[in-house]
């Protein structure tokens, strides 16, 4: 009871405290890649928000989601490419492409801490005591272990690898920090206090905050306390030394709001600062980011005016590049950030047309294509030119298939196939069993298969499967492992089912290592 009646405690006093300006701004996975989720502009009492994306280091924004809400949310990157989360008290949403469209996945609990690991997919939350693991984009978790006292969480660069940062649980608290670690998952942690000259003995450091570098035990610690200034500090050891790289000036903590993150690429770091302009009846927001590539001791500058007029630069995002298609004929859509003019061209004849769709903030172009007649794989670069740009492609592949031939006695309603757990881990004696992929086909059919492709369009496996009886379904098991029983890597997976008259549909699967 004391315990639970501490957590409450706790979480009352730091919810009372201004914490969410370090949640702004997130690595991508790409070099120089950079999220932020930062207010755009309030006009009277209505607040206008913005989740942008950077390319270049932040020296470039390009807004792909604005809401009118009246509180922001916090940003998190996944380690898949292009997935991205946004978050608050109220929702947790994910996006597969940059942050343009956006699927639910849960309400969190009231004081919910994210953070993404480095495997797709992989979240770790702490929620009133507990640390939960998610391998699935969080859609389900798995509880671990108990940290009551809490600050944040962060992933090591080793699988398994997770810190904690926390404080004693006691009342009132006494200001001294504990950095965990965990080989395990998040199973069981290890805790080691941490000097008291770096990160003070105030309450004030309810502000302190890490970020996993790009190296084995690489540890960026930034500190803030009374007076209101911020520290960053580097560690190559797990956390057991830090070295100061620097120590920011005063800062008026009710106009000015900071963020950290450390970047993808050995010695990156970022710090955005924002500050409020207020107007008769509108406030602006003035951000800028500071860039560093010597592990915080200098930076470059990047400064962003944010109001009701901002306007993507010239600068196209096309996302993701690889698509992958069935035998059918049909169209895919890509999604470009910008509000220039652009032309594309591709030099194959199985693409009957490609009509873009240019709006103001977004564009839109939509490449149709016909259906496979051969027994091959056919790949198409579309290569897309804007003014002041450097060129980009994009790479349809389509995957061998014979389509259908001749007339079919089997009615597409009755061809059913899908696969569990997905995303999956391979599998481990003990752990996991791989994914199990059902499938319901009628009678007459023959010579069914299962076929695996990886995202290049090569083959990696066959699983023969027998033909069930009527409305019968059955399944077989995929362990993540090729022909010749080798393991596959990490990533995505396309799977059919094929038989001498019938090819299905491809579906995507995610194996998780």
């Amino acid at each position: 009871m004391y315990l639970k009646n501490f957590v409450i405690i706790y979480i009352f006093f730091i919810l009372i405290l201004p914490i969410y300006a370090d949640s702004g701004m997130t690595r991508g996975t790409e070099p120089g890649g950079l999220f932020l989720a930062s207010a755009q502009y309030y006009y009277f009492d209505e607040g206008y928000y913005a989740v942008f994306y950077s390319p270049d280091n932040g020296e470039t924004l390009i807004r792909r989601l604005f809401y009118n809400a009246p509180y922001g949310r916090r940003i998190l990157s996944d380690a898949q490419q292009g997935v991205v989360y946004l978050y608050n008290w109220d929702t947790f949403d994910v996006s597969y492409d940059l942050g343009y469209t956006w699927d639910f996945v849960e309400v969190p609990g009231d004081n919910a801490r994210y953070t993404s690991g480095t495997i797709p997919g992989e979240i770790y939350k702490w929620d009133y005591g507990i640390v939960y693991r998610s391998v699935n984009f969080g859609y389900d978790y798995e509880p671990l272990a108990e940290i009551l006292s809490f600050y944040m969480l962060e992933i090591g660069i080793d699988d398994g690898e997770v810190y904690s940062l926390s404080t004693y649980t006691v009342w009132p608290p006494t200001g001294i920090y504990l950095l965990g670690y965990s080989s395990d998952y998040g199973a069981t942690f290890t805790f080691t206090e941490i000097d008291t000259t770096i990160a003070g003995s105030s309450p004030a450091g309810y502000h302190h905050t890490i970020y996993r570098g790009t190296e084995q035990g690489e540890l960026f610690f930034v500190t803030r306390d009374l007076p209101n200034h911020f520290c960053i500090y580097h560690s190559i050891d797990y956390g057991q030394s830090f070295e100061l790289k620097y120590q920011g000036e005063d800062y008026d903590p009710w106009n000015e709001g900071y963020g950290f993150t450390a970047g993808n690429e050995p010695g990156s770091f970022y710090i955005v600062k924002g500050i409020s302009d207020y107007l008769p009846e509108q406030t602006n927001f003035h951000v800028t980011i500071f860039h560093s590539t010597d592990y915080g001791e200098t930076y470059t500058e990047y400064y962003h005016y944010l109001d009701d007029t901002f306007e993507n630069p010239a600068y196209i995002i096309v996302y993701p590049e690889n698509r992958h298609v069935g035998y059918e004929e049909g169209s895919i859509d890509y999604n470009i950030a910008s509000n220039i003019y652009w032309s594309i061209e591709c030099e194959v004849d199985w693409i009957t047309s490609i009509e873009p769709d240019q709006g103001v903030n977004n564009c839109i172009f939509t490449v149709i294509y016909d259906e496979n007649q051969s027994d091959s794989s056919r790949t198409a670069e579309i290569t897309i030119q804007g003014e002041g740009i450097p060129n980009q492609s994009a790479y349809l592949i389509q995957e061998y298939s014979t389509g259908l031939q001749g007339d079919s006695e089997i009615p597409l309603s009755q061809i059913s196939i899908f696969n569990y757990p997905n995303p999956f881990n391979p599998a481990v004696a003990g752990r996991s069993p791989g994914t199990t992929i059902s499938y319901e086909l009628p009678v007459n059919v023959e010579n069914a298969i299962i076929e695996i492709y990886n995202i290049k369009g090569e083959k990696v496996k066959e699983l023969p499967i027998v033909t069930p009886s009527p409305s019968h379904t059955i399944s077989v098991t995929w362990d993540g492992t090729d022909n010749y029983q080798n393991p596959v890597g990490s990533g995505m997976y396309f799977y059919r089912l094929k038989t001498d008259n019938f090819v299905s549909t491809a579906k995507k699967m995610i194996l998780i290592k």
